[in-house]
């Protein structure tokens, strides 16, 4: 049992040492459920930043996708399929890949398909997979804490250190009165 709490303890004093943002950015690399609005506002903000147009976004879990929610079902993470239209030339629309590609929120390109209009402008179609975790299921026996290691170490990575953090929804907005058009 004292080895037991050993454990544990050391378990806790390690996951206590690691920093607040270092946990904020692990949770935006695998959030914990779909945050679809969070990716959303992610996609906006890479797309105006590249100066592209975003002109639709469509969002599909492995429930919704049988096929997948049978291969993802012994995984240790689910699925979100991203279909994504935008309209753009082709260099605005690498920067958007190379913004991606740095975003804290691991996802996967899986298939780029693009139609030629009139002008300089493509119409560029996405299809891309983003991940987020299961719940984690309880320990089965308390001695496999024992065997649960967490390790630090690739917080100090150069590849965890230059992944941008998505952007936040503002949460606390200043209201106004409650009726704007009563006398002061």
């Amino acid at each position: 049992l004292r080895n037991l709490e050993g454990a544990r303890d050391n378990l806790l004093s390690t996951y206590n040492s690691i920093s607040k943002s270092d946990l904020e950015k692990l949770n935006q690399v695998l959030p914990p459920t779909t945050d679809t609005g969070g990716v959303l506002i992610s996609l906006e903000k890479m797309t105006q930043d590249a100066g592209i147009r975003l002109r639709k976004a469509e969002f599909k879990t492995d429930q919704e996708n049988g096929v997948k929610a049978i291969q993802a079902s012994n995984s240790m993470f689910n699925t979100l399929d991203l279909s994504l239209v935008v309209s753009s030339n082709y260099d605005s629309f690498k920067s958007f890949l190379g913004a991606l590609e740095k975003s804290s929120r691991v996802v996967d390109v899986t298939n780029i398909s693009f139609s030629v209009g009139q002008t300089n402008l493509y119409e560029f179609i996405i299809r891309a997979d983003a991940y987020f975790g299961k719940i984690a299921s309880q320990v089965g026996n308390l001695r496999d804490i024992a065997g649960i290691k967490i390790d630090t170490s690739f917080f100090s990575d150069p590849r965890f250190l230059e992944l941008e953090l998505a952007p936040t929804p503002f949460v606390n907005i200043n209201k106004g009165r409650a009726n704007p058009f009563a006398p002061i």
